[in-house]
């Protein structure tokens, strides 16, 4: 798996949200976009996900152009979680997570899916590692903000691709919660099977330090600084990013960003 993205704009009305946006994300690296609130971080992974239109640059996933893909084989290869769900009608959680390995059966084999005890046993074994054994049964609109993020990170992980783009997958949970899903998702990389890339956002620039391998900072005026973590995030960048004072501290070989 290989996501090439060459002299990307992203364009928002008047508003230029990145100029030319180049990145190359590889297998083994987990992204974490960072920036204010309104600065391009979902535009930027719904673009990635083949959800927006692209207005200058280019795209491609495995060589081929993102605009050239076939969605059902699209939906083979990446999968996209949005930052809020809505959900139309009562499901069970089990229902709900099941649903996500649609895309690797196709339609052929509707109706019969939801039969298949190796599926639900997989989704039991994702729905356990995210906290959520115990939820099979539960009606998804009953679930809490951050209950409901984990069921959303269980269907995507279902979808088994090799790609995988969240927006803001930590939102709504509490510390502990945040650390055991990006450790998860380190894991998951680590391990050398289908999913091979992660590309998520997040706000937590301490966390993004501790567990991510590369970063996308939006500086909200048209720049994307876009790297390894070493070389991106200082001081200096961060806090013109925030447009806030931030100081780097180091102690015993670990370093983290605090607000001054």
């Amino acid at each position: 798996m290989r996501l090439r993205v060459e002299g990307l704009d992203l364009v928002r009305g008047q508003r230029v949200l990145a100029r030319s946006l180049d990145l190359e994300v590889e297998p083994g690296q987990l992204w974490c976009v960072l920036g204010r609130n309104g600065t391009g971080k979902t535009t930027l992974l719904r673009t990635l996900a083949g959800l927006e239109p692209v207005s200058n640059g280019g795209i491609e996933l495995n060589g081929v152009e993102l605009t050239a893909w076939d969605w059902r084989e699209l939906a083979r290869e990446r999968a996209f979680m949005a930052q809020k769900q809505r959900d139309a009608f009562r499901a069970s959680v089990l229902e709900t997570v099941v649903a996500g390995h649609f895309a690797q059966h196709g339609a052929g084999l509707f109706g019969s899916w939801f039969d298949d005890q190796s599926e639900a046993d997989q989704a039991l074994e994702l729905l356990a590692a995210l906290g959520l054994g115990e939820f099979g049964g539960r009606d998804v609109t009953t679930l809490s903000g951050g209950e409901r993020q984990r069921v959303a990170l269980a269907c995507a992980l279902m979808q088994d691709p090799s790609l995988l783009l969240l927006d803001e997958p930590l939102s709504h949970q509490d510390f502990d919660m945040q650390q055991g899903l990006l450790t998860l998702l380190r894991e998951r990389l680590a391990a050398r099977q289908r999913l091979a890339a992660v590309v998520l956002s997040v706000h937590d620039v301490n966390l993004v330090l501790r567990h991510a391998s590369h970063v996308a900072l939006f500086d909200g005026a048209g720049e994307v600084l876009c790297g390894p973590i070493d070389l991106v995030m200082n001081a200096q960048n961060l806090s013109r990013a925030y447009r806030h004072v931030l100081i780097e501290c180091v102690d015993g070989g670990q370093r983290w960003f605090a607000a001054r």
